[in-house]
């Protein structure tokens, strides 16, 4: 007998271990059925069906640890399973098989004396930092007819709010998911393919020629808390900190931007252009040397203002994060210099590993006004992502904003799944992600 549920997200932090300047953000999810809302409602349900005391029980722990288990999942949990619980005179045993991609089949057996009653359900596991968010309220991506030309999205995507998809854009990968939108539909835009189809929740398109999608229920609800002034306050004091504890080198080398704090040098007092050599490559938190940014290793950089990345950047080395409070600029290029490159669905993209992985953090927007693989990192915004008509900039990370604006032909937007696991220290940690189906009761 199948027993239909809302389909619902829940998270969970990671961590609040590990560097202890930056809060643990998660994200905010609204949960329409969890542990003891389950367990009142089985036991309701069960009260009228006549069955006996026992079954009813069994049943209940049954529902209520399916409930309960899919509330805490993490993969990092994985070797808790199977996993026994004493509960309410009774107990439930909870398995969890590894379906790959992503996607597990929970199962969990309540026994009370000798009745046992066992549901199951599948469900979508993905870390936040594996996805790329269009989360603000009625936030978009796209601008009009935007991802025209070939543009193309591979893996992870989240739109609380209209998908703008046409031309002869393509998506691979997934899953999608749409919450309180539409999917904007035009031109020989595609999605999947007959072989390889994609995980879509929420409105699809009805083309069922070009949009090959497994629609697996509604998108959940998702609110991504916001950087406010006192976690900024809070990065500015860590990238003193950050000073204090890595003393830049002397004598200087190159010409130090104007707004170099004195006391600090991790810090930029005003709108920062990072683009003439400047600094030690070796020892100091941030330098400049050939067009590469260079970063010691859990830098925090803060710029009190807009940090410009100009047209001689051609990428980082090393692994930290740079907060600038009101957005950044690219007019060169942000990937990192470790030679690492993956095929994804015929695109050749850049890859970030455990030692060449930068994080960006704003209040602001973020303006990629580059050509060409412009961008691989982790990002967090207030604000939007923007690429203007006149830019083609590919991005290769995570993405998590208020909208992605973007308004060009031949652009790229790919994840890189395990992310999270490579973020520098001072990145937010962010919760997991499940999306569910159904269950059913055997």
């Amino acid at each position: 007998m199948r027993e239909s549920r809302s389909r619902v997200v829940s998270v969970v932090r990671r961590s609040d271990e590990g560097f202890a300047l930056v809060f643990t953000m998660g994200a905010v999810a609204l949960i329409t059925a969890v542990a003891v809302g389950g367990y009142m409602l089985a036991n309701q349900t069960l009260h009228d069906s006549g069955v006996s005391m026992d079954v009813n029980r069994a049943y209940q722990l049954a529902s209520t640890g399916l409930e309960q288990e899919l509330s805490f999942f993490t993969k990092d949990r994985l070797g808790q399973y199977p996993k026994t619980v004493n509960m309410d005179g009774g107990t439930y045993v909870a398995s969890v098989n590894d379906l790959g991609g992503g996607v597990y089949e929970l199962a969990v057996r309540g026994t009370v004396g000798t009745q046992e009653e066992t549901v199951l359900t599948r469900f979508q596991y993905l870390n936040l930092w594996d996805m790329n968010i269009s989360g603000g309220a009625q936030s978009s991506i796209g601008v009009r007819n935007g991802f025209n030309g070939n543009s193309t999205i591979i893996g992870s995507l989240y739109v609380n709010g209209d998908m703008d998809w046409g031309s002869n854009g393509r998506m691979w990968g997934g899953p999608v998911f749409i919450k309180d939108g539409a999917w904007n539909a035009s031109g020989n835009g595609q999605v999947g393919s007959s072989t390889d189809r994609v995980d879509a929740y929420g409105p699809v398109p009805s083309d069922n020629s070009r949009y090959f999608t497994n629609l697996k229920g509604t998108a959940p609800d998702l609110e991504i808390p916001s950087l406010t002034d006192e976690n900024m306050a809070a990065y500015l004091q860590g990238a003193k900190d950050y000073a204090v504890a890595n003393p830049r080198t002397t004598p200087l080398y190159g010409t130090q931007p104007a707004n170099q704090d004195a006391t600090y040098y991790t810090v930029f007092n005003g709108d920062t252009t990072f683009n003439s050599d400047f600094g030690d490559t070796t020892n100091d938190a941030i330098a400049v040397r050939g067009g590469v940014v260079y970063l010691k290793e859990d830098a925090i950089i803060y710029v009190n203002g807009t940090a410009t990345f100009g047209s001689s950047i051609v990428g980082y080395r090393g692994s930290g994060t740079i907060v600038a409070k009101d957005g950044f600029v690219t007019q060169g290029s942000l990937v990192p210099q470790n030679g690492l490159t993956e095929t994804l669905y015929g695109n050749t993209v850049p890859k970030m590993d455990e030692t060449n992985c930068l994080g960006l953090l704003s209040q602001g927007d973020f303006n990629a006004n580059g050509k060409g693989d412009t961008v691989c990192a982790a990002v967090f915004l207030n604000g939007n992502y923007i690429v203007p008509s006149s830019g083609h900039s590919d991005f290769r990370g995570s993405m998590i904003t208020n909208s992605i604006l973007i308004d060009t032909t031949n652009c790229l937007l790919a994840t890189q799944p395990g992310l999270g696991d490579l973020l520098p220290a001072g990145m937010p940690q962010l919760a997991g992600f499940v999306a569910r189906g159904d269950w059913v009761r055997r």
